[in-house]
């Protein structure tokens, strides 16, 4: 019996123990509880702690108190946002548990700058229910003249608007000096905030400034830039060496843009050198599989994103054939040979343009295509021997053909000859002076060359000075001739006086009255017969001399013209040359 009361109490004992366990078990789990909801006095003790409010660009940052530390199941802030102390705005910020123990922010654009109003912003933590108390942030007063936003980036088409505050008593006017905006708007919020609204129709040269101006001559102002985002198109990928990815696209306007606007490139998320030439190179496994090649451009106004779906070995662009030379040169034709740096095209189906010119011309003669795999060789027929080519070579794939390769270096070439080399003269006869176009078709060659031959000028000259010499002298020797003449007879010659008449000069010969006949009007008409003159004068013979001697006589006066001779006189000889 006594085992059986001391085994009972023994029991009891242990019950109560249990009692007593599970008692202090629900104290501490209710002590635990109270301790993770932060209530003690039915507030949430986690809660914001170091919050920073910048007027600026209006960001509010905040860190956790440490009492949320133990939170497992993450916390949500809530946020309101008062103007001249109304509420304005409400937001909330979820913090999830992987996040509790870092800085969060929260940012706000109002329609005005923060200075136009008074702004204010409260924050608080909220879990299971229940909420810490509100936290308040207040932009400070500012006691001087202040111009804002600063600094800030505007696209073209916005409208932005700038406030000025100024202490008690002072007026102030507000203007832009070096933006060729027209819409500008001036208001007075208060007496000590003014505003300035713009239309930004235009893209800023460089940094533009609004000015505030008090009436006691304090200047303060505030600088911004108007730009574009990104306006890139038209981007197309291809490869050259089937090693890598080139990518080309056209830059937007603003490509020299302000510095603060300056664009971030990236191709298939790496970023490109140079992006700005419109030009992305990167290296990549060439497959046949298509995909989307992806070019991203971003600045402080947006981001853009441009997609060129494509399967690069259908886009080989290739480069330019090195040594390009002939093998065999023939007089009718060459055999050509070249070399690739890229030892994959070794592998592709390509077609190639020789490209054949004159060589002293530059006159493109014709252009062939050839066919094959991996080319390297080409033969150009039908050419003129003994002559000097320029011959270049380009190539594309034959298969999938997307654009022609680059162009080699140009080379000369000269044909050999094949005939032994005839006279190049030309020789016409009986020919008038003119010109003559003679057609000479080479029987060595497949072509045609019309030549025009001209009388040479000098021949033609020199006839017309000869005419001319003999011209001259023929006119020297005539001139000459008949001075000559008029000379001798002069001297041989003497001229005779007119005879004069007499009305008795067949009557008597000793009549010296002489009887002038005159007519007048009226005797015009009348006929008048004058007596023939006979001369009965015979020829003199020739005196001492058997040669024929001509005699001249000169009567001593002029009654002698009409009388006989008494008796002959001599004939007077001439002088003869010794």
């Amino acid at each position: 019996m006594l085992f059986s009361h001391l085994l009972a109490d023994a029991h009891c004992l242990s019950l109560q123990m249990r009692m007593i366990m599970i008692s202090w078990l629900l104290l501490l789990s209710l002590f635990r509880q109270s301790t993770q909801d932060g209530q003690g006095d039915g507030v949430l003790r986690c809660g914001p702690q170091n919050v920073t409010l910048d007027y600026d660009s209006f960001l509010l940052k905040w860190e956790d108190d440490p009492s949320c530390s133990v939170i497992r199941d993450g916390l949500v802030y809530e946020l309101q946002l008062l103007t001249a102390d109304k509420p304005v705005h409400n937001g909330e910020v979820v913090v999830t548990p992987a996040q509790i123990g870092s800085t969060h922010s929260w940012k706000w654009t109002s329609h005005l700058p923060s200075q136009c109003a008074r702004h204010s912003v409260r924050l608080r933590s909220q879990y299971n229910n229940q909420s810490s108390p509100w936290m308040q942030k207040m932009l400070p007063d500012q006691g001087e003249i202040l111009v804002l936003p600063r600094d800030q980036i505007f696209k073209v088409g916005s409208t932005a608007t700038f406030c000025c505050t100024v202490p008690d008593g002072e007026s102030i006017k507000m203007f832009l000096p070096n933006y060729k905006g027209a819409n500008v708007n001036a208001t007075k919020i208060s007496e000590h905030v003014h505003s300035l609204t713009v239309h930004l129709d235009q893209e800023s040269e460089n940094w533009s400034d609004v000015i505030c101006e008090t009436t006691k001559g304090n200047i303060n102002g505030a600088s911004f830039h108007a730009s574009y985002p990104p306006d890139d198109s038209d981007l197309q990928c291809e490869t050259r060496d089937l090693e890598s990815i080139d990518c080309f696209w056209n830059v937007g306007r603003a490509a020299n843009e302000h510095p603060a606007m300056e664009r971030i490139y990236q191709l298939q998320g790496s970023p490109c050198i140079n992006g700005h030439s419109g030009k992305c190179s990167q290296k990549v496994e060439v497959d046949t599989v298509e995909r989307n090649w992806t070019l991203t451009a971003t600045n402080r106004l947006g981001k853009l994103e441009l997609c060129d779906r494509a399967n690069l070995t259908k886009r080989v662009h290739m480069v330019a054939p090195e040594k390009v030379a002939a093998s065999t040169v023939n007089p009718r034709n060459i055999s050509l040979k070249w070399s690739w740096t890229v030892q994959k095209y070794s592998n592709l189906n390509l077609t190639c343009q020789v490209d054949v010119s004159d060589g002293d011309s530059n006159t493109k003669v014709f252009q062939t295509e050839n066919f094959g795999v991996g080319l390297t060789a080409a033969v150009i027929k039908d050419l003129i021997p003994h002559w000097d080519y320029d011959v270049r070579v380009r190539c594309g794939t034959a298969q999938h053909f997307w654009k022609w390769g680059d162009w080699s270096k140009s080379v000369k070439i000269r044909t050999k000859g094949d005939v032994a080399r005839k006279a190049t003269n030309l020789i016409e006869k009986n020919l008038n002076i003119s010109s003559y176009t003679f057609m000479v078709n080479p029987q060595t060659t497949v072509l045609s060359n019309s030549v025009t031959l001209n009388p040479p000028t000098y021949l033609t000259v020199l006839t017309m000075i000869a005419l001319g010499a003999v011209f001259i002298i023929l006119s020297i020797c005539t001139i000459l001739c008949y001075r000559h003449r008029v000379c001798i007879k002069h001297k041989v010659h003497s001229p005779i006086p007119k005879p004069v008449l007499t009305d008795k000069w067949l009557i008597s010969p000793n009549e010296h009255a002489i009887h002038h006949h005159h007519f007048g009007q009226s005797h015009y008409s009348e006929v008048m017969d004058v007596p023939e003159l006979h001369d009965n004068v015979r020829p003199l013979e020739p005196v001492g001399s058997q040669d024929l001697m001509y005699c001249t006589f000169s009567p001593s006066s002029k009654d002698d013209y009409n009388r006989l001779l008494q008796k002959p006189l001599p004939c007077p000889t001439l002088p003869t040359e010794e």
